[in-house]
């Protein structure tokens, strides 16, 4: 019997991702910002300085692509490095006030699209979502 990709659990939310990941983009870009780069901003205006290691893991990246991102919004003015004062081997990462600026802009402009995009669902509906697929990314975690 063939493998067929569209049976697994997996497929619905490889779809759902790129689906996402497109009207994301579409959304962000007017702004400059790719997704990643709106997650990484975002993360920073509720937990500055954070260290990219830190960041990286919250957001399950690696280590390379992170500094890529990183490197374009310090670019863009957005965000800002600085040694940890304690251990100089920890770089920590703050969003400047352009940064904090963008995200405000943009807030409700992402929750309004987060609401036409999950409009489908209930509240519960959501919660139950978010609650599985946080299980399941638990679960991957260890293996």
């Amino acid at each position: 019997m063939p493998y067929r990709i569209e049976e697994s659990p997996g497929f619905p939310l490889y779809r759902v991702n790129m689906r996402l990941r497109a009207l994301g983009t579409q959304l962000l870009r007017p702004y400059g910002l790719t997704p990643e780069q709106f997650a990484v901003l975002a993360t920073l205006c509720n937990r500055d300085g954070m260290s990219q290691r830190e960041l990286a893991d919250l957001l399950v990246k690696d280590r390379p692509n992170m500094t890529r991102i990183l490197d374009k919004l310090q670019h863009k003015g957005l965000v800002e490095r600085r040694s940890h004062p304690q251990d100089r081997r920890i770089c920590q990462v703050y969003a400047t006030a352009a940064g904090q600026d963008l995200v405000a802009r943009l807030a409700p402009v992402v929750l309004e699209a987060r609401e036409r995009m999950f409009g489908a669902l209930s509240g519960r509906e959501k919660a139950t979502l978010r609650r599985l697929l946080e299980k399941l990314f638990r679960s991957l975690e260890g293996l």
